[in-house]
């Protein structure tokens, strides 16, 4: 089987990549161009999801180009003409999808199943055996020989050739004998302990058989049971024939009857409780008088019928009545007080005109006075009113003489202002009072005569007397009901608790009837039950019992040697050491059956190791001499030897070496070989575990093999690879030299 074409996209760091491989094809590119994962997408392509271990990468999402949502890869093989096509496909949210073509009919989709027919077609069974071998990673040649007669190297070639799984189930087997033995070894100590316990048991007991003796302490026991279950019996009949009294049961008849004679009484009391508190209850008694509670009830109730007739009479009728007339006749009062409000009015008014036409003179006066002053401040030769002629003397005099007479006049002005301003306050007071009366006169016209309103006012206090009396008799009406309320309250207080204290005698009698009655009840039923017990125990009397239980005492003594716990733990501790014997027997049957098996096992993975060993040997030493071109080593070889663990054995890789003419056998740790010899070795070894696995696929995938070797080796290893026949070889390099000396299709990656 060869890989023909390989198909990327979005892989790793390829967006878009596709390569067509020949039989033998160099990668080369820079650095971070991708070259290991084209290695890792072909694998991938191959195994799928169960690559991942062998690339080192924990999820198919690591694969995926950063930026973008999903991957494909495109892998085309063929084996002769028949031809396979691999796609697989995944995304960030772990969807994968596989299918499988063989020319253009698909064989299998899913991802498990695919990687399942794969392995069929390239005969194997785990991915290891090619990704282990086959696949050679950078740094990675040279494993195989470098772990030489190491466990590591035996554990890797038992895993590729499957040795592992039988070497995991005998190290199972040894771990099982192990558990098994400590067991066993356990058991014993714990058998020698019941032993030594038996032989005291044996001393106390001597040679009597233990079934025997288990039948003499089942009838001890047997005995004592029925003794324990009588005497159980006995104090329980002491117990209930202590509690019956004879007398009490005679009297159950007259009992009952008491009992519905106090029950018709207590209904009776009950009933009249109620009644009383029921009466009680609607006394009302709210406004009682507690000068009239040293009254007599007989005067009380007199008073009470005296004034009986005004029961019916509308109290709130009778006091908005009162109101409203009490209204009417302060309302009256006023009107009379009033009355002659009209006349002050008028005369404040004439007053008023009068004082008014008085302002208006003297401002006149005032003015025309102040005029003849204006002139005479003037120098002027006449006088302004009579036109005479005017002196100095005479101007001063007129002068004084208008001042004078000005000045008064404005005193008087003011005087008569003050006045009015007087007169317009009680106008105003006055007017009011006037207002007030006609709207009181409008609120009494249509009530009263206001011409004869004196004897009106004297007919309407007669009218509040009267019913002012009439209220007070009310209210004394009321007093003296309430009053008489109360006092028949407080002798209900005394009947009803006379009552209840008659009640609760009666009650208590009651209980204790019953109580008597439900003791009776109790020992009707407890007569039974020693009843019950005479027959089970076919006896008729409490001495009976005693000479029962004693003529089991002498009994149960006969037996009082047995000494019953220590017979019982002795058939324990015999039951014990009989199962541990069984057991011991079928643990050492065990071990046989599984030392056996660990022997067949060992063998069996002995043979396979020689086998395996030999054939290895014969293989490499094949291609050994096919690929190293040199004289100083001319032959290899593996021997198997013991380790120092127990039944384990590690591979020697050896080589022959010609030292001036003499062949001498070196193993790798002391051979003192290169670096370069150590990669042919290497590669020679897996070349021939390869060819005994026998895959269907030979493809040798190389991932910078000339890693720290020197020019000469490198040049071998070109031609090493250049002349290796039935192999397909993919290897990258960033050696010129390498790359310049292998033959083979180049294959350049770029960004």
């Amino acid at each position: 089987m060869r890989i023909n074409k390989i198909k990327l996209e979005n892989f790793k760091i390829h967006k878009n990549l596709e390569i067509n491989f020949d039989e033998k094809n160099i990668i080369i590119g820079e650095n971070g161009v991708g070259k290991t994962s084209i290695f890792q997408a072909i694998l991938f392509g191959l195994f799928g999801k169960d690559s991942l271990s062998s690339i080192n990468i924990s999820n198919v999402s690591s694969l995926i180009r950063i930026g973008s949502y999903n991957l494909n890869v495109e892998l085309e093989i063929s084996n002769g003409n028949t031809l396979y096509k691999i796609i697989r496909s995944s995304n960030n949210n772990g969807e994968s999808k596989a299918i499988l073509y063989e020319g253009n009919k698909v064989i299998s989709s899913g991802p498990d199943i695919v990687n399942k027919k794969i392995r069929e077609i390239l005969n194997i069974n785990r991915v290891e055996k090619f990704t282990d071998v086959l696949y050679i990673k950078q740094g990675d040649l040279g494993r195989y020989i470098n772990l030489s007669g190491k466990i590591e190297l035996t554990k890797l070639l038992e895993k590729i050739f499957d040795i592992e799984y039988y070497s995991l189930i005998l190290k199972v087997v040894e771990g099982l004998i192990k558990d098994l033995e400590k067991e066993k070894e356990y058991k014993e100590k714990e058998r020698n302990l019941l032993s030594k316990d038996i032989e005291l048991y044996k001393n106390i007991f001597g040679d009597r058989d233990i079934d025997k003796l288990l039948e003499e302490i089942n009838k001890y026991l047997e005995l004592k049971k029925i003794r324990d279950n009588i005497y159980k019996d006995y104090l329980e009949l002491k117990t209930l024939e202590s509690g019956i009294d004879y007398n009490l049961l005679t009297q159950e008849n007259y009992l009952n009857q008491k009992l519905k004679e106090y029950e018709e009484k207590e209904r009776e009391l009950y009933d009249n409780i109620l009644n009383l508190e029921s009466e009680r209850k609607n006394l009302k008694y709210e406004n009682y008088s507690k000068d009239l509670l040293n009254s007599s009830l007989e005067y009380l109730e007199n008073r009470k019928k005296e004034l009986e007739y005004l029961e019916n009479v509308d109290e709130k009728e009778l006091e908005y009545k009162l109101k409203e007339l009490k209204e009417i006749y302060s309302n009256i009062e006023k009107y009379i007080e009033y009355k002659n409000i009209e006349n002050e009015i008028k005369n404040i008014d004439n007053k008023k005109k009068e004082l008014e036409n008085n302002i208006i003179i003297l401002e006149n006066k005032i003015r025309e006075e102040e005029e003849y002053l204006n002139i005479l401040n003037r120098e002027i030769s006449e006088c302004p009113v009579c036109k005479r002629a005017l002196d100095e003397d005479l101007h001063k005099k007129l002068l004084n003489q208008y001042r004078e007479s000005l000045n008064k006049d404005k005193e008087n002005l003011n005087k008569f202002k003050n006045e009015k301003n007087n007169l317009d306050r009680q106008y105003q007071e006055i007017e009011n009072k006037y207002k007030y009366f006609l709207y009181i006169q409008g609120k009494i016209k249509d009530k009263i005569n206001l011409s004869d309103i004196e004897n009106e006012k004297i007919r309407i206090e007669k009218e509040i007397n009267e019913i002012s009396y009439k209220i007070n008799q009310i209210n004394e009406y009321k007093i003296i009901k309430d009053t008489i309320n109360y006092i028949k309250k407080n002798e209900l207080d005394k009947v009803i608790d006379n009552l209840r204290k008659e009640y609760q005698n009666i009650k208590n009698e009651i209980n204790n009837i019953r109580y008597s009655l439900m003791k009776i009840e109790n020992m009707k039923k407890n007569l039974e039950k020693i009843k019950d017990i005479y027959k089970r125990n076919n006896l008729n009397s409490l001495k009976e019992f005693e000479d029962k239980l004693n003529e089991l005492d002498k009994e149960i003594k006969k037996y009082e040697n047995l000494k019953p716990e220590l017979i019982k733990n002795y058939k324990e501790k015999l039951n014990m050491y009989n199962n541990i014997n069984e057991k011991l027997k079928n643990m050492g049957k065990n071990i046989n059956v599984l030392r056996s098996l660990y022997g067949v096992l060992l063998k069996y993975i002995e043979v396979n190791r020689e086998k395996i060993s030999k054939n290895l040997e014969n293989a490499f030493k094949f291609y050994f001499k096919k690929l190293y071109r040199y004289q100083d080593i001319v032959d290899v070889g593996i021997d198997i030897k013991e380790s120092k663990v127990k039944d384990e054995k590690l591979f020697y890789i050896y080589v022959i070496k010609n030292i001036d003419g003499k062949t001498i056998k070196k193993y790798i740790d002391e051979a003192g070989l290169s670096g370069g010899q150590i990669k042919i070795l290497d590669l020679a070894l897996r070349l021939a575990i390869a060819s005994i696995l026998n895959l269907n696929i030979n493809v040798l995938l190389l991932d910078e093999p000339t890693e720290s070797l020197d020019e000469n080796v490198r040049l071998s290893l070109a031609q090493l690879i250049s002349s290796l026949d039935n192999y397909q070889v993919i290897l990258c390099t960033h050696d010129d030299l390498f790359k310049d000396n292998v033959e083979g299709k180049i294959i350049e990656i770029k960004r």
